[in-house]
Formats: C-alpha cells, sequence, structure tokens
C-alpha cells in the first residue's frame, strides 16, 4: 500500500487566533503566526493578506457576535477593550490582556503574546531585535527639536501626545522634545494651548489637513504613515522616519532591521 502524505497548511494545525487591535495583529505576524490569525479589525495591516480576511469592526468597538462565529481558540486586546474580552471568556474563549501606552508596554506585550501562545522563545528573540534596534537608532547628543504631536483633529480640538504615551517616546528616540507636560497619554488642547507652548515643529500625525492661520507660523510637518500611531514593532521604523524629519537623519545602513 503507497501512502500519500498531504502537507496542510499551518493555520489547520495552529489555533485560530484574533487580535483586536492593529498593533496585537502586527506583533502576531511578527511572532511567525500569521496563517493563524481568523479575523482582523478594520484598518489592520498586517497579515499581508489581510484582505481575505473576514473583519470584526472597529478595534475602538469589536463586534462581539461576529468574533464568536468565527470560533477563534484565542483572543488578544488591550486594556481599554476589557469588557469585550470579559464576554468572549464567557463563550469558553481563551483571552488575554496587553498594554500598549508605552514603549516598555509593547516590549512587555510581545513577551505576554508569545507565553500564552506558547511560543516563547520566539517573542523574547523578537523583543531582543527592537530593543537592540531602537538603541541602535537613539538620538545621543543632538540638537534636540520642541515637538507638539497632533493625532486627531475635531472641530477646533485637537487631540494631542501627552509626554506619558509611547507616541511621545518614539519622538524622544528621534531627538525631539515633546513639549506637552500632561501625564494624560491623549489630552484635549485648543489652538491657544498649542501657541503658549511655541514648538519649533508641528507633527500632524492626523489623516486630516490642519487649515488653520494661527499654525502657520510653526513649521508643520504632515506626516501620512499610520504606523507611527500603531503600538506595535514599527515603532523601529517610525524612529528612523521622525529622525529624518527632525532633522537627525541616520547615516548608512541600520543593521538590525535583518
Amino acid at each position: 500500500m503507497i501512502l500519500t502524505l498531504i502537507v496542510l497548511p499551518t493555520s489547520v494545525w495552529g489555533e485560530k487566533i484574533i487580535g483586536l487591535t492593529p498593533a496585537i495583529n502586527e506583533i502576531l505576524y511578527d511572532l511567525g503566526t500569521g496563517n493563524e490569525i481568523a479575523g482582523v479589525p478594520e484598518r489592520t495591516r498586517f497579515p499581508p493578506w489581510r484582505k481575505k480576511l473576514p473583519e470584526i469592526g472597529p478595534y475602538y468597538r469589536p463586534d462581539v457576535e461576529k468574533i464568536i462565529s468565527l470560533r477563534p481558540d484565542k483572543v488578544i486586546g488591550a486594556t481599554y477593550q476589557e469588557r469585550y474580552l470579559k464576554q468572549l471568556s464567557e463563550f469558553g474563549i481563551k483571552t488575554l490582556t496587553i498594554k500598549d501606552q508605552t514603549i516598555d508596554d509593547i516590549l512587555d506585550s510581545i513577551l505576554k503574546i508569545g507565553r500564552f501562545l506558547g511560543i516563547e522563545k520566539k517573542a523574547i528573540l523578537l523583543r531582543t531585535k527592537i530593543k537592540n534596534c531602537l538603541k541602535q537608532i537613539n538620538v545621543k547628543n543632538s540638537r534636540s527639536v520642541r515637538v507638539v504631536i497632533i493625532l486627531d483633529v475635531v472641530g477646533n480640538k485637537f487631540f494631542v501626545a501627552g509626554e506619558k504615551s509611547f507616541v511621545s517616546e518614539v519622538v524622544k528616540l528621534a531627538g525631539g522634545i515633546n513639549v506637552v507636560r500632561s501625564r494624560i497619554p491623549y489630552p484635549q488642547f485648543s489652538i491657544e494651548d498649542i501657541l503658549k507652548l511655541n514648538p519649533d515643529i508641528v507633527l500632524n500625525l492626523s489623516m486630516k489637513k490642519i487649515d488653520n492661520s494661527l499654525l502657520e507660523k510653526f513649521n508643520i510637518k504632515k506626516i501620512n504613515d499610520p504606523e507611527l500611531t500603531i503600538p506595535g514593532p514599527g515603532i523601529v521604523k517610525s524612529v528612523i522616519i521622525l529622525r529624518k524629519i527632525l532633522g537627525n537623519p541616520l547615516k548608512g545602513k541600520v543593521n538590525c532591521l535583518k
């Protein structure tokens, strides 16, 4: 008798996983578990074949019924999604909650996700790679630039990055000084609040153009790459992009990205 060995896709052998945020899906992909992703939130960039996967709604309001219908084995979400995770756990789905407010949170979440999925060694390697990269591309002893970071514009109000946010930390690594001294990660500022801070550069990371003559005195840099606001492994590339914008471009190739 001749036996034929049928090689099945990785996702058949593995577990079905759903990450409730774009950043979590980026971590899952970088950990080599992209084939196990069963559904993605809107505006997710990873895995590359995400368009073939069912969507589970926006990350700030995931569709619990849709997620349950996909029958995942495990679901991973952020602290602000705990009520959705609790609902899913009541249906027997294993869940994990991670923090994503700071760079340390991001690095710790990689380890937590690795342990949760039984691939801790891969998680340690990824975490170490990112830490080494950040050390290599960190700006030291350079002229610092005073910065205000705008994340969204709603009417005449601006949601900006406070000093306790991962976005602020990324800007600092690139040689910028976030002049917003708020302990709230993402406070709401008026145009007058920004004018009082008198920044050298206003980084506009929102999807909207700032149309206000009062801010024209400042150097406004519009950045259309959503990666800069995603608390995931992409923080390394974000620092490299911001270094160039802030006048501290890298010299030579970054070996740690290989």
